[in-house]
């Protein structure tokens, strides 16, 4: 076990240390070894290739989470041989904890800022709103959920910190590790129910959890369940000396400090790019639309008159929805110039323009405009009106301590 949770952890804490890019060394061969078993051994069609995504359920990550179980039981078979006589390995088994508490910790720290901050799951998507429940993914779904609750969100992400403050220091670290396991339960329940693609990795944190727990699992589970007075063994590496002593503590120190200091900063430049929004930025209804000089009514009589105009954002940059009558939403990456006026329409993936439209406020209205110019090959204008936080039940009903029948829609 020490050698595959040295393998899965690391490069921790390399990656902590600034400029020094040690987890790219770190990753490279493990790239060239996942490689070379996919299409050796596994057979595989498709060269496999970590791809920066969000998930870590991909086929790389499974094949190198074969390729570190292979290496981890050739290093215990050979240390096995070397050391016959030794029958238990107590002191490294100290250090290996130390360890894996503290990598636990930053992680819980890292994702717990994250949701007190509201990065992780921020205000719903603007689409969201028009989107059919039918039409959401299941992960999708949990992501509406816990997006239409920042109190919610930012108590769950309380519970993360103090479970990650709690582990970094042996007199709390039993309570962090069992706050730890709590919601890292609740987490996996809710990866491997909603097919959240983190699965692999939530159930590794939550196996850090009870690892963690182990040699007070017994004290624990006999206070909790036997109202029995139990002792709590720090596991602390044995240091001796004094100077050893304050060194542990002060170096216990320094690391948290890093963990904290690093991961609010990593959070607050995450929330900072999450906060840019593009001019126009909300849901525009469409009042009036006409095609090559033709109005078109507002009912579903063809494909192209518009019912909304979405104008979101994405980390710095525009996205725009276009739904019809319809149905058959158009979404891409856009550019709205609020000195010239100016929308270009992009699609994902390509540089050059689309189409380009022109837009003016209406004068007597602040919350209307009229678009105009080539859309589809076609030339279009429509009048918008836009739809303030109140036009959607999930903002607007709020909290109420009082309800006479269940809001349920």
């Amino acid at each position: 076990m020490f050698a595959y949770v040295v393998l899965y952890c690391a490069p921790f804490p390399l990656g902590f240390i600034p400029f020094a890019r040690l987890e790219e060394a770190y990753s490279w061969p493990w790239h060239a070894l996942v490689a070379w078993a996919g299409s050796n051994l596994f057979h595989l069609a498709q060269p496999v290739r970590q791809t920066y995504t969000g998930s870590t359920d991909a086929t790389y990550n499974y094949v190198l989470l074969v390729c570190m179980l292979a290496i981890a039981v050739l290093a215990a078979a050979v240390w096995s041989i070397f050391d016959r006589r030794s029958v238990g390995y107590p002191t490294l088994a100290r250090w290996l904890r130390l360890y894996i508490r503290f990598w636990l910790a930053s992680v819980m720290i890292y994702y717990g800022l994250l949701k007190v901050f509201v990065t992780q799951f921020p205000a719903p998507s603007l689409w969201k709103y028009t989107e059919p429940y039918g039409a959401a993914s299941p992960m999708g779904l949990l992501w509406m959920f816990m997006s239409s609750s920042p109190a919610y969100t930012i108590f769950t992400g309380s519970i993360e910190c103090a479970a990650g403050l709690l582990l970094l220091w042996p007199r709390t670290a039993v309570a962090g590790a069992l706050l730890a396991a709590v919601a890292l339960a609740n987490i996996v329940a809710l990866n491997f129910s909603y097919d959240v693609p983190v699965k692999l990795y939530s159930f590794h944190l939550l196996l850090a959890a009870f690892i963690v727990l182990g040699p007070n699992l017994k004290a624990v589970t006999d206070f909790l369940l036997r109202a029995q007075p139990a002792h709590i063994d720090e596991d602390i590496p044995p240091v001796s000396r004094p100077a050893q002593r304050r060194a542990l503590v002060a170096a216990q120190v320094l690391v948290a400090m890093v963990f904290v200091v690093s991961s609010l900063q990593e959070v607050l430049a995450e929330r900072a790019m999450q906060a840019q929004k593009p001019a126009l930025y909300g849901v525009w209804k469409v009042e009036d639309f006409s095609v090559n000089g033709k109005p078109l009514a507002a009912r579903p009589v063809g494909g192209s008159r518009w019912k909304r105009a979405i104008i979101d954002g994405f980390y710095g940059k525009a996205v725009i929805q276009i739904e019809t009558l319809v149905g058959n939403p158009r979404r891409g990456l856009a550019s709205v110039d609020p000195k010239t006026h100016k929308i270009v329409l992009y699609g994902y993936g390509r540089d050059t323009p689309k189409e380009e439209l022109s837009y003016a406020f209406q004068r007597s209205a602040p919350n209307d405009i009229v678009i105009w110019g080539k859309y589809e090959g076609q030339t279009i204008r429509a009048k918008l009106h836009l739809l303030g936080p109140g036009a959607f039940p999930l903002n607007a009903r709020g909290f109420h301590w009082v309800n006479e029948y269940p809001y349920n829609l």
